[in-house]
């Protein structure tokens, strides 16, 4: 049984999908919110429930709420295609309704935050840490034999870091959905508990601190 009940889809959402889809489209823009959003064509072409709660899932979210998302069999075969599904001529990257300075955290379906928030700052701060890890990992030199692999370390923590993101921007009220629980597992106690093995094995090759930093 599946763990997650899906919401009912607005009315006049589920009407610009039936449109889409009969128009043999991928995607559609929320009459509400101005958002792109996949039809269940698009759904069909992946294959499999991708896990993360999508509105028109042709899976019956089986996917959602676990912690890895079960593929379907590989058999050799080549992988459906749909036919006649006609491909949109362009896809918009902006909307022309504007978003009044606020955003949507995970687990709401209103933007209600705004943009000045602490969330959002502490959001960009683990990304431009994250991207300094990464451009620090593309100079370090390969590990010698033996030694310390300090790229694996570096990339290992950056991809912490986008766990770390993920895990900040739920809502933690009203965040009780497929993607408030998918972003909080993405980041928990184990992780924090290897950043801090990192931390230690690092501060352990470094002489004794004798001054505040």
């Amino acid at each position: 049984a599946r763990a997650v009940s899906r919401p009912a889809v607005p009315p006049a959402a589920a009407a610009e999908h039936a449109l889409a889809v009969a128009a043999g489209q991928t995607t559609y823009e929320d009459p509400t919110t101005g958002y792109t959003v996949f039809t269940e064509l698009s759904h069909l072409q992946r294959g499999a429930c991708c896990g993360r709660g999508c509105r028109h899932c042709a899976y019956d979210w089986e996917n959602v709420g676990r912690r890895t998302a079960r593929r379907p069999k590989r058999t050799g075969a080549a992988a459906p295609v749909l036919a006649d599904v006609k491909r949109p001529s362009e896809s918009k990257v902006y909307t022309r309704k504007g978003d009044g300075g606020r955003a949507r955290l995970v687990g709401s379906r209103d933007a209600e935050t705004p943009k000045h928030s602490a969330v959002f700052e502490a959001v960009g701060d683990v990304d431009e840490l994250g991207v300094k890890l990464g451009l620090a990992a593309f100079h370090a030199p390969e590990a010698p034999e033996g030694g310390v692999d300090v790229k694996a370390r570096l990339l290992r923590t950056q991809a912490l870091l986008l766990d770390a993101g993920a895990a900040l921007t739920v809502l933690e009220s009203g965040g009780k959905g497929a993607y408030a629980r998918a972003a909080r597992d993405a980041f928990d106690d184990a992780e924090i508990a290897d950043l801090e093995r990192e931390v230690d094995a690092l501060d352990a090759a470094l002489p004794p601190l004798r001054n505040f930093v």
